[in-house]
């Protein structure tokens, strides 16, 4: 009875390290996609360089026209003509549109004959060398060249010009319309949004009254025409409380479009496939035989500019996390760009240049508690002691133990999972019956589910 007791826990120990092994295998293996083989690590080299590094201040944001003519008539009356459409190249001082002045230059005869007569007036008592007659008569005078005056503007208003060089946003009248002008003048920018004020922006141009040139995205007031410059962009950015003090004006900022990728991982082992990582932190799902996917973003297209200013005043989300407003002018003429397109910019904060450095990722840490990398040398390494200076993201300033042009050994492990075809990052290892959860692997931990309950 003994010997068969024995027996029966080997049975049940050797069937127990079967199974477990080939849940190992089927974890580790290559997947069926066109991922990489799973647990595996490859290495490479990079060189050990010298030269200006950078910390940057990352901040989300929108892409703006940097001039934003908002228009609309300085004159009452019916629209008599339109002539600006959407998509117009226009230059400053272009006819948009009209209204019916034949009244407004009815006055402007009127006003002028009153000012004929107040200046004869004015003649008369300065022969008759009575001062109270000539103090009346030049009062009289004063008044009808200052409604006159008025009279003509009103003309001139009656024709709404562009006020810059660029293209029609948008126009929200029609012929026969009827429209009330807006007293007084005044031109102004903004931040994030145009807005409307009184008057001729531009008098030179001649433009009617109630225009403004705003710096900053298409107003969405009830301006009657919007002309915006699509030749300089901006992008409104908004940065949290922590990173206000780093960012100063004038400093410079890499600029990306920021656009949406998609990836499709390999096909899972078991249920539950795990969180994809990367570039940014998303999540994947799946179920045993299936495969699991995921958008994320990405930043293409990389402009210049410089951080123009830097609001004091904040603003609270959602979520009750306050954030300030930064804006960037980008640097040169750009074609291709929208209004509102999602923008990415890391803001320069800080650089200092004859820095060696390496890869953050070479470095390690010996078993005496040291920073090391490991220096190739032909085919063979060695690992070399080194002192650290600052952290510049994904480089690290080296102030000994190697020199500029050795080769370094940047080490990753792609553990429990497949590389995604679709986009930076890896799957973690699907759930098997509560016991593995995903774990990826990359620049964010990775969030995965499995089928039994993974952790």
């Amino acid at each position: 009875m003994r010997t068969t007791k024995h027996w029966w826990i080997a049975v049940v120990v050797v069937a127990a390290v079967a199974i477990a092994g080939g849940s190992w295998w089927l974890l580790a293996g290559r997947s069926s996609g066109t991922g990489q083989q799973a647990a595996s690590t490859t290495s490479v080299t990079q060189p050990v360089t010298l030269g200006t590094v950078s910390r940057t201040v990352t901040v989300s944001g929108t892409f703006n026209p940097t001039h934003v003519a908002n228009l609309n008539f300085g004159s009452s009356g019916t629209v008599s003509a339109v002539d600006a459409v959407v998509g117009q190249q226009v230059t400053a001082g272009d006819a948009l549109a009209t209204v019916d002045a034949t009244s407004l230059k009815a006055e402007v005869t009127a006003d002028q004959a009153s000012l004929t007569a107040a200046q004869s007036q004015l003649t008369t008592a300065q022969a008759a060398s009575d001062s109270t007659q000539i103090s009346g008569a030049s009062a009289q005078v004063t008044a009808a060249q200052a409604k006159l005056t008025s009279a003509q503007q009103a003309v001139t208003d009656a024709t709404l010009r562009s006020t810059i060089t660029g293209t029609v946003a948008s126009v929200d009248i029609a012929v026969g319309d009827q429209v009330n002008g807006s007293a007084g003048s005044g031109s102004g920018s903004g931040g994030s949004s145009g807005g409307t004020g009184g008057g001729s922006a531009n008098a030179s141009a001649g433009s009617a009254g109630n225009s403004q040139t705003a710096t900053g995205s298409s107003s969405t007031s009830s301006a009657q025409v919007v002309v915006v410059d699509t030749s300089s962009w901006t992008v409104n950015a908004s940065v949290s409380a922590a990173d206000l003090a780093a960012i100063k004006k004038g400093q410079q900022a890499s600029v990306s479009v920021a656009t949406s990728t998609s990836g499709t991982t390999g096909r899972q082992a078991f249920a539950g496939a795990g969180g994809k990582t990367g570039s940014s932190a998303q999540t994947g799902s799946g179920t045993s035989g299936t495969t699991g996917s995921g958008t994320g973003t990405t930043s293409a297209a990389q402009y210049t500019g410089k951080v123009t200013s830097i609001g004091l005043i904040a603003s609270t989300s959602s979520s009750s996390v306050a954030t300030f407003p930064v804006t960037i002018v980008l640097d040169g003429t750009h074609t291709g760009l929208y209004d509102g397109t999602s923008a990415t910019a890391d803001i320069a904060t800080s650089q200092q240049g004859n820095v060696l450095s390496v890869p953050t990722a070479a470095i390690s840490t010996s078993s005496a508690g040291k920073p090391t990398v490991t220096v190739m040398q032909g085919k063979s390494s060695k690992q070399v002691t080194v002192t650290v200076g600052g952290v510049y993201g994904s480089r690290t300033q080296i102030r000994s133990g190697v020199s500029a042009g050795q080769l370094v050994v940047v080490a990753s492990r792609n553990a429990f999972g497949t590389k995604s075809s679709g986009g930076s990052g890896t799957t973690g290892g699907g759930g098997f019956g509560g016991g593995f959860g995903g774990g990826g692997s990359g620049n964010f931990p990775g969030r995965g589910a499995g089928a039994g309950g993974g952790q």
